[in-house]
């Protein structure tokens, strides 16, 4: 009967909570998080063990930010998300929250007490049975608080996101607009959302990589992407193959039977405004004149407006 104990306590050990396409593990004292310098966000228990945030996700970087400030010194467990694939809990993270300890481990038993009674056993077993479905409930309740805080968030950067795009778009002459037009309908009539393309990319584009994304491209001439989604007229959520499945807002162009990238937005919204008071200068104005920044220049900047950010 003893040994039936402590199966059944064993079976009370904070383990992964799988649900819905999340994995929860504990990761124990929480003691620091920082932007690396190659661009992910990372976690450090007092253990010196580390997580990261790959930077396609650089637009929730500062409230995850925020929420390790808060637990640090704290006992925590972290979220890693499966909807894409099995990424390991040993080595990602796309959340965090405070680790509610179990209160009843096996280890608390002392092994020469006698063994308690079938009655006692029946009576805990139940108990177990029923923490074990209220933990449940709660775990699900949490997975579908998650899941409506990111659609929130979602909503509302996308409808920014259209806000920004539609300005630009009203910043153009009558014969950029009509350009514009004209290859919205062209993309449109092509059919690329949900396919993985080979795209032209060349001088303006390149440069605004390296500064609005911190990516030096020097494959000069083609880029591998897949299309995501379509945003408003000629703009389009891509992933970019070789960086990680990087996902950036572009502006496609069609000409001559050429597919090719004409612009590409910066994933935060404040990322403008932030280069100009870190460096003085409109970022309009760095880009007409990219050509005098070298690539390393322009990520400089985007890696210093990153930090600029994250630690506001």
């Amino acid at each position: 009967m003893h040994s039936k104990l402590k199966h059944h306590n064993n079976t009370l050990r904070c383990e992964v909570a799988n649900m819905m396409n999340f994995t929860w593990t504990e990761f124990g004292v929480l003691d620091k998080c920082l932007l690396a310098e190659d661009g992910y966000l990372k976690i450090y228990n007092t253990k010196g063990e580390f997580r990261k945030m790959s930077p396609k996700y650089n637009s929730i970087f500062k409230s995850i930010f925020d929420k390790a400030n808060e637990y640090k010194g704290k006992y925590v467990q972290i979220r890693t998300s499966q909807n894409t694939a099995g990424w390991s809990s040993n080595q990602w993270f796309s959340d965090l929250s405070l680790f509610q300890k179990n209160k009843f481990r096996s280890s608390d038993i002392d092994e020469n007490v006698a063994a308690p009674s079938g009655e006692i056993i029946n009576m805990l077993s139940a108990n177990i049975k029923l923490k074990h479905t209220n933990n449940d409930l709660m775990k699900r309740l949490k997975t579908v608080s998650d899941k409506a805080e990111i659609y929130q968030s979602k909503y509302t950067k996308a409808e920014e996101e259209k806000c920004i795009l539609q300005g630009e778009y009203e910043a153009l002459n009558q014969k950029e607009r009509n350009e514009v037009d004209k290859q919205t309908e062209e993309l449109h009539e092509l059919n690329i959302v949900g396919k993985d393309l080979d795209v032209q990319i060349k001088g303006h584009p390149i440069k605004l990589l390296a500064l609005r994304q911190g990516i030096k491209y020097e494959n000069r001439g083609r880029i591998q992407v897949f299309i995501k989604q379509h945003c408003t007229k000629n703009y389009y959520r891509v992933e970019l193959r070789d960086y990680d499945n990087l996902e950036v807002k572009v502006a496609l162009g069609f000409k001559d039977k050429t597919l090719f990238i004409k612009t590409l937005e910066p994933s935060h919204k404040d990322f403008r405004s932030t280069l100009e008071n870190i460096t003085g200068i409109p970022e309009a104005v760095i880009k007409q004149s990219a050509n005098t920044y070298s690539l390393d220049d322009l990520i400089d900047m985007h890696k210093k407006v990153q930090k600029e950010l994250l630690y506001a």
